[in-house]
């Protein structure tokens, strides 16, 4: 697949605007909004990662229940609601019905769905039929990644809901990214542990204030993080009085070492 002027401009954007971020978050704003005019998906795009895989797994069998957590880093243009009953259904399929596993065949490859399992066969499946219909999910295109010094996978997903919604373009161009997405990633995790102030902070608490200084607002944090806001706050207010400070800008002007002017957002581990 021979990609376009117009493609290579956008692909040169998109690691520009990366290479500029100096913060623990690969994913800031303007990255994002690089990265989907790269790959426009009408229904949305979202980065997940997932920890704790069980003890013993092999490789060749791990499914998405075979990690204890899941963690949604970044989305954009998402429509779908992702409910608990959704969750629940996925579990009694997913394991046997997932057609681009969390496996070695399809890890730093980027694979589209309808590549993998034609459109008929897929839909006569239950988790399709139960879960991806109701949100309305024709197509994925996914790229399970392994981030040198990170625990666990990451997953990058573009997804449609039409038939034929993702082109050979948008897997050549994802094709291409995948060993840049793994550096990016690599360098994020690497400023995240030259800041010694974050080893006073659980796992979840670095990430409630990673998105604090991203600006994000408590109900964005909660949506993000898939927890409630009256989580968020709690866990807003335990960073307080781990790093000795009253308020979410001077948590994130603090960790970050930003100023405190440059951090959008509340005030207040009540705010919204």
């Amino acid at each position: 697949m021979e990609l376009s002027d117009r493609d290579i401009r956008l692909m040169l954007a998109f690691l520009h605007d990366a290479s500029e971020v100096e913060g623990t978050n690969a994913f800031t704003e303007p990255v994002l909004d690089s990265f989907w005019r790269l790959i426009p998906a009408d229904g949305g795009a979202a980065g997940v990662r997932f920890v704790g895989l069980q003890p013993g797994v092999a490789p060749e069998a791990r499914t998405l229940l075979s990690f204890s957590e899941i963690r949604c880093d970044w989305c954009v243009n998402v429509q779908a609601e992702w409910t608990e009953e959704l969750d629940r259904v996925c579990g009694q399929y997913i394991e046997r019905q997932d057609p681009i596993p969390p496996v070695p065949l399809f890890v730093n490859r980027a694979v589209r769905r309808s590549d993998v399992v034609g459109r008929r066969e897929f839909h006569r499946r239950e988790l399709w039929g139960e879960v991806e219909r109701l949100i309305g999910l024709e197509d994925v295109l996914r790229l399970w990644l392994v981030v040198p010094g990170e625990e666990g996978l990451r997953r990058i997903d573009f997804s449609t809901g039409r038939s034929g919604g993702l082109s050979d373009r948008d897997v050549r161009v994802l094709e291409l990214l995948t060993p840049h997405l793994a550096r990016l990633y690599a360098r994020a995790a690497a400023r995240r542990a030259a800041l010694p102030v974050l080893g006073d902070l659980t796992p979840r608490e670095r990430e409630v204030i990673d998105l604090v200084a991203d600006g994000r607002t408590n109900p964005e944090i909660a949506r993000l993080l898939w927890i409630s806001q009256g989580t968020v706050r709690t866990h807003l207010e335990n960073i307080f009085e781990k790093l000795g400070v009253t308020n979410r800008t001077a948590a994130a002007a603090r960790v970050y070492r930003l100023p405190a002017a440059s951090i959008d957002g509340e005030q207040s581990a009540t705010g919204s």
